[in-house]
């Protein structure tokens, strides 16, 4: 699922951070598993803002709803698909110049090790979350 560094850490964080990514959108399946476990991560391991897309997760048990009402109340804005497509259509689009340098410091944390942290090989900030 993820990509880790060469000692078996993920190195999702790095790339996030890389590309300026401050806030995680989560869609999946078994809400009250896998998508309450991210979002609580997201926040609370990470300080990232968290959107939950209400419509776009489910799960097949009945705690869905709870799940749901757990993470609106305490880790994440909860949305429908439609409500993220307007918020994200009046978003001015991404320079051209923006998402380049972004997508270049993406690529340099993408072998980067966290012994080699703070080196050009991992990128700006390169060691940051790399205990992950």
């Amino acid at each position: 699922f993820a990509d880790v560094d060469s000692h078996g850490r993920s190195t999702f964080l790095l790339k996030l951070r890389a590309l300026g990514v401050d806030t995680l959108v989560i869609v999946g399946a078994w809400s009250e598993d896998c998508v309450a476990a991210t979002a609580f991560d997201a926040v609370d391991k990470y300080n990232l803002d968290t959107v939950v897309v209400e419509d776009a997760i489910g799960t097949a048990t009945p705690t869905h709803f709870p799940a749901i009402e757990v993470m609106r109340a305490a880790v994440a804005k909860v949305v429908s698909t439609a409500q993220l497509v307007a918020y994200m259509d009046k978003l001015p689009p991404l320079a051209p110049e923006v998402r380049s340098q972004a997508l270049l410091r993406a690529a340099a944390v993408r072998d980067c090790d966290p012994a080699a942290a703070g080196s050009a090989r991992c990128g700006e900030g390169g060691g940051e979350g790399g205990g992950e």
